[in-house]
């Protein structure tokens, strides 16, 4: 199923069905262009036979509480959480757009909230668990990206990435890996193949294309992580850049790196994104 929300600037469509709900497009009226990448066909079904990376088509989701298939303090953990497996039912109406799931094994519920305002989206994302278990998480913002050749990645801005080519994107300063990562600091940046997780001084970053860019604006406290990485699916450039609560692409690994969150039973967590176009 679709919805769709827009107003003069801005056009937002999003895909659900038993298995997912994802954002599929984000496009900019004024210079008819889209800044996500989505698969089509895309029908909001997901098969837990398939991994992640097998059915992977794109767009804008919200992963939770894992970002692999692992077993972590002697419990499995689903491929990229709960929630972008879950059913949702979704209400869109103008400019609002309202999705909510809840997992009736994990007891784990979610809301999406989407407002646009003249030039901006404006997106609330709620999660309450309702088990008598604590629940360890990680937690990020996965939006897909469309890179043109001229693409390049600003983080309060400093340029760090820039010409993504095939698979790979550069990273500007290259520098050793370390244990610990800051933006202040890019030789100490750590990667792990094709991703960088970056330390942020603020939540925010913005991607330039041409003489357009958007800017994603987050709590840096919830989500003082951003997770970088390129690739090249379909023909076309992607890029995926994370906010998120803890570095690393697992629990194991997130948990090597400092301390793991916990959503304790009986309570709550909120995100808040703006998305900027200028």
């Amino acid at each position: 199923m679709i919805a769709q929300i827009n107003n003069e600037r801005i056009q937002v469509q999003a895909v659900w069905g038993r298995q997912g709900f994802t954002i599929t497009s984000l496009k900019d009226l004024l210079f008819q262009k889209e800044w996500l990448y989505t698969e089509s066909p895309f029908s909001g079904e997901r098969r837990d036979t398939q991994t992640f990376d097998d059915q992977y088509e794109g767009g804008m989701e919200f992963l939770f509480p894992s970002d692999e298939a692992e077993v972590f303090e002697g419990k499995d953990y689903q491929d990229h959480g709960i929630l972008w497996r879950m059913a949702y039912q979704v209400n869109a109406e103008g400019n609002k757009l309202l999705a909510q799931g809840f997992h009736r094994d994990a007891k784990l519920r979610c809301a999406y909230h989407l407002e646009l305002e003249e030039a901006a989206v404006l997106l609330k994302i709620v999660i309450y668990n309702e088990s008598v278990e604590k629940l360890p998480y990680l937690a990020r913002l996965h939006p897909a990206f469309v890179l043109e050749e001229d693409s390049r990645l600003l983080l309060h801005g400093v340029q760090v990435l820039f010409e993504p080519d095939g698979a790979y994107c550069s990273f500007c300063p290259e520098g050793e890996a370390g244990r610990q990562v800051d933006i202040e600091k890019p030789k100490t940046w750590k990667n792990y193949d094709l991703f960088a997780h970056i330390k942020q001084n603020c939540g925010e970053f913005e991607i330039h294309q041409k003489d357009r860019k958007v800017k994603i604006i987050y709590e840096e406290e919830k989500l003082p992580f951003l997770t970088v990485c390129s690739f090249l699916k379909g023909g076309k450039r992607i890029g995926i850049f994370e906010p998120a609560n803890v570095p690393g692409i697992s629990l194991k690994s997130a948990a090597r790196e400092g301390k793991i969150p916990v959503l304790l039973p009986g309570s709550g967590l909120e995100y808040q994104f703006k998305i900027l176009l200028t």
